[in-house]
């Protein structure tokens, strides 16, 4: 992570501010200001937060974090690890409690292959392009930066930005040159490892990844991405966002509401992170199903009213909606043969602060 973070990341318990520790273990410092390895404390309830391979880890319960991701952090970070560090997770009994079954990563660079086709490149560039475009009505184009353009036509630039569920990084990577300071956060491990590999080149950088074209066949694919030197991601949770009141100018969410536990948790935190007339842009196809909320926290798709309707609701208790667009078409190719076609629902909102008593927007 980088040394300049510091400035606007909290503890996510108390949050209050965060500083380098050095009580437990030494810091290990990369390229510029970057924290390779080590914790960083709370300045006032002194829980100790991990920073490994880059990548700060800053939810409420670091420890069993790490237990229940251990399996993966090693393998995907291991590289990167020091000895000193090793010893530092083995002390804790991290080794010997690691649930893997029960890990939140979602897998590594296979896994991760669409989601990086999804962000980086076009669906034109595809091996099966002529197919796909066939089947597709409409061009499809470059729908990150198409679903940003929507709060571009009320907001040019801005001071800070943050993007919830960022995945491999594809949201901060657009947003990062219209703002002073770019964030991401998710909690899974290795999308913030990816993310901070592909934006930022740290630790180091991903030129290529490999895309399946069918069954074992799969083809490398070279990435040309300009570093983004004003982002920043780091592990995290809806549950506990790491950054003071009142900070960010925009905020995003894609394709999130559907996969927290609770979406009026997920608006909630916004409005609290989101400035006076700042901007808040989400969409979702409302994937609804058990494995991750449950049926009494859905937004809609029960009790005969559509999730569109619900969310659109539970966006205006904390905000003011000033445009909105349902059924756009998310494509995420998984091969040559197997797309997923979803039809998400865009919403963009700003704060009530910035409206004015007639109810237009100022």
């Amino acid at each position: 992570m980088r040394a300049q973070s510091l400035a606007d990341l909290r503890c996510p318990r108390c949050s209050a501010a965060l500083s380098p520790s050095e009580d437990q273990i030494e810091l290990v410092f990369g390229r510029l200001d970057e924290i390779r390895e080590g914790l960083l404390v709370c300045n006032s309830c002194e829980e100790h937060y991990p920073v490994i391979a880059g990548v700060a880890i800053l939810v409420e319960n670091p420890l069993t974090y790490l237990a229940m991701n251990y399996a993966a952090i090693v393998k995907e970070a291991g590289k990167w690890l020091s000895t000193s560090f090793s010893r530092y997770l083995e002390s804790k009994s991290l080794d010997l409690l690691s649930e893997d079954t029960t890990s939140v990563s979602v897998g590594w660079r296979r896994d991760y292959s669409p989601y990086i086709f999804a962000h980086y490149e076009r669906l034109e560039t595809a091996p099966n392009s002529e197919a796909l475009r066939r089947t597709m009505a409409v061009p499809y184009g470059d729908w990150y930066s198409e679903f940003l353009a929507m709060a571009s036509r009320h907001m040019n630039t801005g001071d800070k930005f943050l993007d919830i569920g960022s995945n491999v990084g594809g949201l901060v990577h657009r947003a990062a040159p219209r703002f002073k300071l770019a964030y991401g956060v998710d909690l899974s491990f290795s999308a913030v490892l990816l993310a901070r590999q592909l934006v930022l080149g740290e630790p180091e950088p991903l030129g290529s990844y490999r895309l399946q074209r069918e069954g074992a066949r799969y083809e490398s694919r070279d990435l040309k991405i300009a570093t983004r030197t004003n982002a920043e991601f780091v592990v995290a949770s809806v549950a506990g966002l790491p950054f003071p009141q009142n900070n960010f100018d925009l905020v995003t969410c894609a394709n999130l509401i559907d996969i927290v536990p609770r979406p009026d948790q997920l608006t909630q935190a916004v409005h609290a992170v989101i400035r006076p007339n700042g901007f808040f842009l989400t969409t979702d196809p409302y994937f609804w199903h058990l494995g991750t909320a449950s049926l009494e926290s859905w937004a809609g798709g029960r009790n005969n009213e559509t999730s569109a309707d619900a969310m659109r609701k539970l966006v205006s208790e904390q905000f003011v909606v000033v445009d909105e667009r349902d059924m756009v078409p998310w494509l995420l190719r998984y091969y040559d043969r197997y797309c997923q076609l979803f039809f998400n629902h865009h919403i963009l909102a700003k704060s009530a602060a910035g409206v004015l008593d007639d109810g237009s927007v100022g």
